[in-house]
């Protein structure tokens, strides 16, 4: 037998290939996950034409299959993604025929693609049912109370759709210790089944791409924030209300700049027009390296209502960027040990918010001390280690299956 089909094989599995922390992250295990000892396969649930921006990131010796990749069946789907509204026919024919159809594709082509596989990795478990006779490795990426709007009620058909894909699957990975309290209690007979990896980082190649050079905001003095412009989960509104507050109370004389796209981006453009900040609030899009933007701030700021692993503050750790971040569930605080290594604010304050900006940005000294203390803090997500832990899942699943 050769060499290769020794090989442990290990497929990854995720609903869509956007440009999100989600599959920045997925991106990073693909490029640095062992060759020797494992193949890796990937399937993508439903292609987005036009949308994956990443999907050149992936190495070429990953199989990548697509479960549902006809134009036709994907393009209700493919509309809300750019976040365009559907015309009533739109909706009745994805209704009444789109829905079921591609959902009945996903579930076949996915049983297919994992036939021959050891162990399957869902890393989207918000994706649909993976129907698999695989041992399956579930990633959750947001707190499920706050993600949910839970009221914790234990017969709610979503307690039990959740509870039963937990039993089902092997393991279940979450990014941070808060979510893990929240699982342990919430499915207290899933226990067993948790365990905690945090993202994984490559240091040197984000460090490397910070170094290029950001067109047009040469000598500007800049906040900055990286995230999806999306206000229900986001809440970019408390950091433009900080901003204004920061510019018309404090006289800050720099920018604010905005990284990311979304379907809230035109009602933040509109308040920001409502509050006379066109001149110092910059929206640049979608960027394939936000790195050297986070580098060139004098502060890093997130503003999330929820969150699973926040990975743009480990970025800015990373890249020696003072971080303020919203005391949000979860993974904030604890990056930033509980408030060493970063300043948090209570989610929503923007009159905090506005406060502690402007006290950073008169202290250098303080500065100087987040980043010292962030630095060190970025190498716990160092690659390695999180590859380490998962191998170990990987690896356990495989010889429980022999």
């Amino acid at each position: 037998m050769s060499a290769s089909l020794k090989k442990i094989k290990v497929h990854f599995h995720v609903n869509t290939l956007l440009y999100g922390g989600l599959e920045k992250i997925l991106i990073t295990y693909l490029r640095n996950f062992d060759r020797h000892k494992y193949k890796v396969s990937l399937s993508i649930g439903r292609r987005m034409y036009g949308l994956e921006t990443l999907i050149t990131s992936i190495p070429k010796d990953v199989e990548i299959n697509y479960l549902v990749k006809s134009k036709f069946v994907n393009f209700t789907q493919n509309k809300k993604n750019r976040h365009l509204k559907l015309s009533l026919f739109e909706k009745l024919l994805h209704n009444l025929l789109l829905k079921t159809y591609s959902k009945y594709l996903y579930k076949k082509n996915l049983y297919k693609v994992t036939q021959n596989k050891n162990v399957v990795i869902d890393f989207d478990f918000y994706s649909e049912e993976v129907n698999t006779n695989c041992p399956v490795i579930s990633f959750l990426h947001f707190s499920l109370i706050s993600f949910l709007r839970w009221n914790e009620d234990t017969k709610s058909k979503e307690y039990k759709r959740i509870r039963d894909k937990f039993l089902k699957h092997s393991n279940i990975v979450l990014l941070n210790h808060d979510t893990l309290n929240e699982c342990i209690n919430l499915f207290p007979d899933c226990k067993s089944k948790f365990s905690v990896i945090y993202n994984p980082f490559d240091l040197n190649t984000i460090q490397s791409k910070s170094n290029q050079k950001i067109d047009g905001l040469c000598g500007v003095e800049y906040i900055v924030s990286v995230s999806r412009l999306e206000e229900s989960q986001k809440d970019i509104t408390t950091l433009i209300r900080a901003f204004h507050e920061l510019v018309t109370t404090y006289r800050y004389k720099g920018s604010l700049v905005l990284v990311g796209d979304g379907s809230s981006r035109a009602e933040l453009e509109n308040l920001v027009e409502k509050l006379n900040l066109k001149d110092n609030v910059f929206f640049v899009g979608l960027q394939d390296n936000p790195y050297k933007y986070i580098k060139n701030a004098k502060i890093f700021v997130l503003s999330s209502k929820f969150e699973g692993l926040p990975s743009v503050v480990i970025e800015a750790l990373i890249l020696g960027t003072p971080v303020i971040a919203s005391d949000c569930p979860t993974g904030a605080r604890e990056i930033l040990r509980n408030g060493e290594c970063g300043i948090l604010f209570n989610v929503g304050d923007h009159v905090a918010l506005a406060k502690i900006m402007f006290d950073l940005l008169s202290d250098q000294n303080k500065c100087n001390e987040l980043i010292e203390l962030g630095k060190v803090r970025a190498n716990d997500f160092d690659i390695n280690f999180a590859l380490e832990k998962l191998y170990r899942l990987i690896d356990n699943n495989f010889v429980d299956r022999c």
